[in-house]
């Protein structure tokens, strides 16, 4: 059995390689601003890549079977593939999933993400003795139909997640409400809700989750490397991404980003 401990001291690791790796001369955030946006913190050096994907590699191997997956974003094409799994309600998840979302803007096309549903309420959720109110169950449900409009499903997500900026539960009349104003067709959606295959597919999602051991929201695995539940620390986890795309391909990866994300002072 894995220790949980070890993942996090690996994690842990990555972090303080990150800080102490950093390329010369390039600041760590926005000059003392709060590191907001997906280009905030700067690239470590090429030859430093190696010894973060050394520390990135003491994680726990774990292997998720993406077949039949529909609630995800990002290329089909991406080689770097992550899974969340996480409860709508729970506010840690909503900042897990900011994060990612800024992973994906820091890095177009190379990320595809699976949205994992572990509603925290037994209603839905068969390893939750408690039963709740329903809105995790509600907006896992929803959400859940809402995939198989794949143009529409990304937008409708993070909406979701959005309503806790709001301090609104996701009950029927606002689900429905954002399904429209997104862009979907909330009819497909409310016959989805009258079959079983939703509920199916969430009961996927707790099983693997459970294979896992997880026994917290969020948790993330990222290359089939199981990380410490919780939100992951920032400019960790951007580093260990960082560290994936130049490994793959190089110096046009930096060159691209830097265009992207000049250094702050930089000529442009």
């Amino acid at each position: 059995v894995w220790p949980a401990y070890l993942g996090a001291v690996a994690l842990l690791l990555i972090t303080v390689a990150a800080i102490a790796l950093q390329a010369p001369g390039m600041p760590e955030d926005n000059d003392g601003v709060a590191c907001q946006g997906p280009g905030c913190y700067r690239l470590p050096a090429e030859s430093q890549i190696p010894a973060l994907l050394r520390d990135f590699e003491k994680l726990q191997q774990v292997n998720v079977d993406t077949g039949g997956l529909q609630s995800v974003e990002g290329a089909a094409d991406a080689y770097i593939i992550i899974h969340e799994w996480a409860d709508f309600r729970c506010p840690h998840c909503l900042h897990a999933t900011e994060l990612l979302q800024q992973a994906q803007e820091r890095w177009p096309g190379r990320l595809r993400v699976y949205y994992r549903y572990f509603p925290l309420d037994g209603n839905c959720n068969a390893a939750i003795q408690r039963k709740g109110n329903g809105w995790s169950c509600n907006a896992a449900r929803a959400s859940v139909c809402a995939s198989a409009q794949p143009d529409f499903f990304p937008a409708y997500y993070h909406a979701i997640f959005g309503l806790q900026n709001r301090n609104v539960p996701p009950e029927w009349d606002e689900l429905e409400r954002l399904a429209r104003m997104n862009g979907g067709n909330w009819d497909r959606i409310a016959q989805c809700l009258q079959t079983g295959a939703h509920m199916q597919a969430i009961k996927r999602d707790v099983n693997d989750g459970l294979k896992l051991e997880i026994s917290a929201t969020p948790t993330l695995v990222l290359q089939n490397r199981l990380l410490p539940s919780g939100t992951p620390e920032k400019r960790g986890f951007l580093a260990i991404l960082d560290a994936l795309v130049i490994q793959r391909e190089g110096p046009a990866a930096i060159q691209e980003f830097e265009t992207r994300f000049p250094p702050r002072g930089a000529a442009q």
